[in-house]
């Protein structure tokens, strides 16, 4: 359940604006636990969009991040499905991840990304299933992919490895619109703190509520 209190929506409406443009992405910048991806994931929603994550565990390589990016790009790109690729700083195990989004923000594709053999398998199921007789079927299913994909990168600006980003990779910065998550404000968690409160029988008046809302404020304020 999410609690829309003002600041959300501003953070909702910015970022549903960004995915109403083409080509639009967008860094959301911000500390943990702010809301970023779950505003991430009702934007795609309300824009009637896919959302698109990777899996990371232990072992996560160059290889199984390349198969994933395949898979990416077959459903932008042969499914015709508007998606918003949503990935976190924290999922972020090599620079050739950060490498291959900078491609993606400023061409829309990856480069040597696709085998000759897979490359024709697409082509061949494009013709297919669109009945096309003339024009490249390869150019059909870049352009979709340049058409469909948003790219909502979710990180953090604490710590060296934002700034290092940042300077290494500058299409981080210069190809998204970027939305900085300032710590909520005290209505914001009043809001947060009364949703939250209202599905547990505290057992008093109003003005015991109002005393249990502000020790959560407190507490979360100060942690």
């Amino acid at each position: 359940n999410i609690v829309l209190f003002n600041e959300a929506i501003d953070h909702l409406s910015a970022l549903s604006r960004i995915l109403s443009m083409k080509r639009g992405h967008a860094l959301l910048v911000g500390v943990k636990s702010s809301g970023r991806k779950s505003l991430a994931r009702l934007s795609l929603y309300m824009n009637q969009m896919e959302m698109f994550e990777i899996q990371i565990t232990r072992t996560y390589n160059l290889t199984e991040w390349r198969e994933d990016m395949k898979n990416l790009m077959r459903q932008c790109g042969l499914n015709d499905l508007p998606t918003g690729f949503v990935i976190s700083d924290v999922q972020i195990v090599g620079n050739f991840q950060l490498e291959d989004i900078s491609n993606l923000l400023i061409n829309g594709e990856i480069p040597n990304l696709f085998e000759n053999d897979e490359m024709e398998q697409i082509k061949a199921d494009i013709v297919q299933n669109e009945m096309i007789t003339d024009g490249d079927p390869w150019i059909i299913f870049t352009d979709r992919v340049k058409q469909h994909l948003h790219l909502i990168l979710v990180f953090s600006p604490f710590g060296t490895a934002f700034k290092e980003s940042m300077l290494t990779f500058p299409a981080l910065r210069t190809e998204t619109t970027i939305d900085w998550y300032m710590p909520w404000s005290k209505d914001a968690l009043d809001s947060v703190a009364k949703a939250s409160l209202s599905k547990v029988n505290l057992g008093g008046d109003e003005n015991t509520i109002n005393s249990v809302v502000n020790v959560c404020v407190q507490v979360h304020k100060s942690v």
